[in-house]
């Protein structure tokens, strides 16, 4: 068993041999569960550390923390062969958070003096902290003063596989460093360099170093980006960032600052033309979609023994889900405390002062959510369309209200209540409408539609009541009842996919529901000029018998000449005297009964219809006032009325034929 501060480590297997090899050199084998080594020098702890200590200042003086004392170090050399079996040895005693896919095979030797060294270390995958790299090498080499260290990996980022490659060398007492990556399948899209020199200065306290970066490049996403020449430095505990720059075109970050533990200081990255776009798809976020060209100033204090962020940030084309917002300032603020980005963003449309959009709230990419409250007014609803593909097209609007965005990125939903009007198409119709004065009720799962007025733009109208239901914005379906008043309900041109083609206008309802580019519909339309119907009877598929909107016949057999066809004796009318009825004819015809100003949230509704057979009561009931207006079907026989009362006053009287 080992002990340490963190707890026990419990061992099932640990063997341990030293034996002589020479003067001065023994060999030391190991085998335990975590651990098969053999190490072959000199056995002295001192011995070896003052050995790796060596090469380290003669290749890179200043780099270890100098304790005033010398070491004295003659020539040696160990040879080196180990397999890490297993790594949670590491974590337990060590608190280093790494495992790894297989063992790790360290082979090689270390020399002290003018003799050369060199070492390897392979694995085939590994993980620290939360990070997993894929296959990993490390390859040392060199002699003297200058040395060569080479490391590859691979690392996933933003759903893309990458090689990733770091080459150092030293050199008259400085680290040459240059880090190297590509995508798999994309390197012309993704690949690039950054380059620097770094000098380290003794200091007894901790380490000092100036990072010269030189001017490299790199490709993202396709663009070219350019680092200019900079410098980064940690001397006597101060950071200090100068001209660390990236540009593309008009785009461009610069860095400039420092930070010391006694003064107030702050570094501070100015922002010209970001792309948010851009950013936001290199990090693979598409939970929702922002755009626009960035111009401001991030800040990063230190407070509290805490780092600050806060940005201002002033995009003039902002725009979520490819809709237009208006001009937008966003103040955002990230808190270490709960690892948030703060949000308070104000989006003004250019047709007034007072009209756009207010946003606060936060986006946390450690937790994958977000939460946004929006207060909108005549706020623009084009970023609704990718939630309607397939059901409306030519979507626009605007909305007033209040509306809350929250959950995880991959299950977001609404919650709120906006006033809109608006305008859209419905491609399974083919007509337009525009909606006003009415209500959009968002809940988890489901926006509803309440009591909007419908136009068709020719002078019909109607009233709209209806739901949209997803499953987290995604997997839509709908459900609309439509009472028309001489309203536009079908408008498709002749189309080799259909076999009849239609322009009608209609008073009565009319229910839809479906999924995006399906729907069924239930109508209970009475047809009113404009209406037109063409069927087209020239192909085989309109005489179909499984066609189920219009079937044909053959014609019966003609009666032979000379013999007349029986007549059949019309039975008499109930409660008639035998004699033939009244040859007028019977037929259907639809009326539209209204709700008379200031009724109530329910009313009584009777209509009476009088006609050949007599006086008959059609329906005698109370309804709801969201019922109104509605169609109602009135079958009759030859000349009558049709009355309608709502709660006494009489909204309908007609005389008809029927």
């Amino acid at each position: 068993m080992l002990q340490s501060p963190q707890g026990d480590y419990h061992l099932d297997q640990l063997t341990a041999t030293l034996e002589p090899v020479s003067a001065g050199v023994g060999r030391l084998s190991l085998h335990s569960d975590f651990l098969d080594a053999q190490l072959q020098g000199d056995m002295t702890l001192s011995h070896l550390t003052n050995g790796v200590k060596d090469l380290l200042n003669r290749s890179l003086p200043g780099l270890l923390v100098n304790d005033g004392t010398p070491s004295a170090v003659t020539d040696s050399r160990w040879d080196i062969q180990a397999s890490l079996k297993r790594t949670d040895v590491l974590e337990k005693m060590a608190r280093i958070p790494l495992q790894t896919k297989g063992p790790v095979f360290i082979q090689g030797y270390l020399a002290t003096g003018k003799q050369r060294s060199a070492l390897s270390v392979r694995t085939d995958g590994f993980t620290i902290g939360r990070q997993p790299f894929g296959t990993s090498s490390l390859y040392f080499d060199g002699q003297g003063t200058r040395y060569h260290c080479l490391v590859k990996t691979q690392k996933e980022f933003a759903g893309k596989q990458f090689d990733v490659m770091a080459k150092l060398s030293t050199r008259d007492s400085l680290l040459d460093s240059r880090v190297a990556w590509n995508a798999h399948e994309s390197a012309e899209d993704y690949s690039g360099s950054v380059s620097a020199s770094t000098r380290f200065y003794a200091n007894r306290e901790a380490v000092n170093f100036r990072t010269q970066v030189h001017p490299t490049g790199f490709t993202l996403d396709g663009l070219p980006w350019k680092i200019g020449s900079g410098e980064i430095s940690l001397l006597n505990r101060e950071v200090t960032f100068r001209n660390i720059s990236l540009n593309h075109e008009q785009q461009g970050i610069k860095v400039d600052g420092r930070f010391s533990p006694q003064k107030n200081d702050s570094i501070v990255a100015e922002l010209k033309d970001i792309d948010v776009e851009y950013i936001l798809d290199l990090v693979n976020f598409h939970a929702v979609d922002f755009g626009g060209r960035a111009t401001g100033k991030a800040i990063f204090t230190k407070s509290n023994d805490a780092p600050d962020l806060h940005a201002r940030l002033y995009i003039p084309d902002f725009t979520f889900n490819h809709g237009p917002m208006g001009r937008t300032t966003i103040d955002g603020t990230w808190s270490p405390r709960d690892n948030r980005i703060y949000l308070d963003a104000d989006m003004k449309l250019p047709q007034g002062f007072d009209l756009g959009t207010k946003v606060n709230g936060f986006v946390s990419l450690a937790e994958k959510g977000l939460k946004l409250h929006i207060q909108a007014n005549r706020t623009n609803l084009s970023f609704l369309k990718r939630y309607m593909d397939g059901i409306f097209e030519n979507f626009s609007g605007e909305a007033t209200g209040a509306v809350t965005l929250y959950g995880p990125f991959k299950a977001l939903d609404f919650r709120g209540k906006l006033t809109a009007d608006a305008s859209a198409r419905i491609p399974a119709t083919g007509v337009a409408y525009h909606i006003s004065n009415g209500t959009v009720d968002l809940s988890p799962g489901e926006f509803a539609f309440r009591q909007f007025t419908v136009s068709d733009g020719k002078g019909g109208s109607g009233r709209a009541n209806g739901y949209l239901r997803h499953n987290h914005l995604k997997d839509l379906t709908y459900d609309f009842d439509v009472t028309a008043q001489h309203l536009l309900c079908y408008d498709q041109p002749e189309s080799h996919d259909m076999p009849f083609y239609s322009t009608t206008t209609g008073s009565g309802r009319v229910h839809l529901e479906g999924v995006p580019g399906r729907f069924t519909a239930d109508i209970a339309l009475r047809p009113e000029a404009p209406t037109t119907l063409v069927y087209n009877l020239s192909t085989g598929e309109s005489l179909a018998a499984e066609d189920n909107m219009i079937r044909f016949h053959a014609q019966p057999a003609a009666t032979p000449v000379g013999k007349e066809e029986p007549q059949e004796e019309e039975p008499p009318r109930e409660g008639g005297s035998g004699q033939p009825a009244d040859s007028n004819n019977t037929s259907t015809q639809y009326f539209t009964i209204t709700a008379p100003e200031g009724a109530g949230d329910t009313v009584h509704v009777k209509v009476v219809k009088t006609d050949a057979d007599g006086t008959t009561t059609v329906i005698d009931e109370t309804r709801n006032l969201s019922d109104f207006p509605f169609s109602i079907a009135v079958t009759g026989t030859g000349s009558g009325t049709v009355t309608g009362t709502v709660d006494g006053q009489t909204t309908l009287s007609e005389n008809v034929t029927f």
